[in-house]
């Protein structure tokens, strides 16, 4: 390092910046494999602590070039066990829908197009959309509701249909009646 520079002290924790001709032997490492790093790295008792998200085989290759420049690495959480938030169906119609614009506001393209650019009946495009919108709803509820109960965060409003709705329910009905088979 050539110079450390602190730029704000707040209570127990200070924030510096680091001035060296070439960069952090962990920045190095994720530009080598193409893997962008979480701000902030914090230090702690000479131990730095980052977070880095992306493919398994970057944070692979983001390890070894650690370790080959003699940092120890260990890994604090993974959720490299954890169970896919979406089908591979789901996440490519996603990814496909993203690209063509289907969530651009105003959207570039319709759900028909997106369809039939897929070579889906618009039915199951809309309906594997639907799930994997869900899917990732859900997950970002429990996470930004951990502990609570995601109703009760609500502060006391009823979710939609928690009563009794004669209207939905003749509506619903109805679409059954509509997709059942005809005789």
């Amino acid at each position: 390092m050539d110079r450390v520079d602190v730029v704000d002290k707040e209570g127990p924790a200070t924030r510096v910046r680091l001035v060296s001709d070439a960069p952090p032997p962990h920045v190095a490492a994720a530009r080598e494999v193409g893997l962008p790093i979480e701000a902030p790295v914090s230090v702690t008792d000479g131990r730095a602590s980052l977070d880095a998200v992306g493919e398994r085989s970057r944070l692979t290759a983001f390890g070894r070039r650690l370790t080959a420049e003699g940092i120890t690495v260990a890994i604090k959480a993974s959720d490299a066990d954890a169970e896919p938030v979406l089908t591979d169906a789901q996440r490519e119609l996603v990814l496909a829908a993203v690209a063509a614009g289907y969530y651009d506001t105003p959207r570039e393209c319709t759900l028909t197009e997106l369809a039939e650019a897929r070579g889906l009946a618009k039915s199951t495009c809309s309906e594997t959309l639907h799930r994997a919108e869900g899917q990732v709803l859900r997950r970002f509820v429990a996470g930004e509701c951990a502990g609570d109960d995601p109703v009760q965060a609500l502060d006391g409003e009823r979710a939609i249909g928690d009563e009794a709705d004669p209207d939905r329910e003749r509506d619903r009905a109805e679409s059954a009646e509509a997709a059942a088979p005809g005789p």
